[in-house]
């Protein structure tokens, strides 16, 4: 298993990042895009011609130094292979991430990978250290909690204690897939939640956890303020995200 101690102090790390990055733009150079997008590309279009040009890498090559990757690479390759369809409208892009509605592809971004399972275990450590502070049973909120990879670590993190975790997502898929992987877990429940909107359950958390969704919504200012009402006096929001453009995540979520 990966260990984000292991990963965080090398440079290899974020040179590891920057070969996706240019494994991304150069299969990007071999894709040939459709004259004109359906309008609800339009701004994915803009983001696409900003990528700058790479010299040719290949799949073999990149594999061969970064194992690692290999889940990102498949899911990169995956949807530049039908990017002609997915631009013009002709596919939903949500067949080509969720083939068959197997998590398959995208599960390895999210786990068992150096990049989620380092920040993963950060959250799960500013978590600890937090119940440590508090020095009582935890109520936890985790938005948008997906496949579940952040929720794994912060459970791990927080073994012999007692905590109430509410797993939300926007998905039932995502919460029905959950309550087989979390069926030993005691604590936890499951709702669908959309954080654009008040929630209509109880609130006053004492951690809400955010991994990579915030970003997702429309209105941020709506988004935030729902977020605030969620916590309970001194409690704490740890975010999760991306903080600078990838043209990786452009090119597949």
């Amino acid at each position: 298993e990966y260990s984000y101690r292991d990963y965080g102090n090398r440079i290899g790390f974020w040179r590891m990042l920057e070969v996706l990055e240019a494994y991304a733009r150069s299969r990007l150079g071999r894709v040939s895009l459709p004259a004109r997008a359906a309008p609800r590309f339009a701004k994915l279009m803009q983001a696409i011609a900003r990528i700058p040009a790479a010299p040719p890498i290949g799949r073999e090559e990149v594999l061969a130094r970064w194992p690692e990757l290999e889940g990102h690479v498949t899911l990169v390759d995956a949807c530049l292979d039908r990017y002609p369809e997915v631009l013009s409208g002709q596919v939903d892009p949500l067949s080509v991430l969720f083939p068959d509605g197997s998590f398959a592809l995208v599960e390895p971004i999210y786990r068992n990978n150096p990049v989620a399972d380092y920040f993963n275990g950060v959250v799960a450590e500013v978590v600890r250290r937090f119940a440590e502070l508090r020095g009582r049973k935890l109520r936890i909120i985790e938005i948008g909690a997906g496949t579940g990879s952040t929720t794994e670590a912060v459970f791990c993190a927080l073994q012999g204690l007692e905590v109430h975790y509410r797993f939300t997502d926007l998905s039932h898929a995502f919460l029905h897939r959950a309550r087989r992987r979390f069926a030993a877990q005691a604590g936890i429940e499951y709702s669908v939640y959309d954080v654009e909107r008040p929630a209509t359950f109880e609130r006053g958390f004492d951690v809400v956890i955010a991994t990579n969704v915030l970003h997702a919504t429309r209105r941020l200012e709506t988004t935030v303020r729902n977020v605030r009402d969620l916590l309970g006096e001194g409690g704490i929001l740890v975010i999760n995200e991306v903080t600078a453009r990838k043209d990786f995540a452009t090119l597949t979520f």
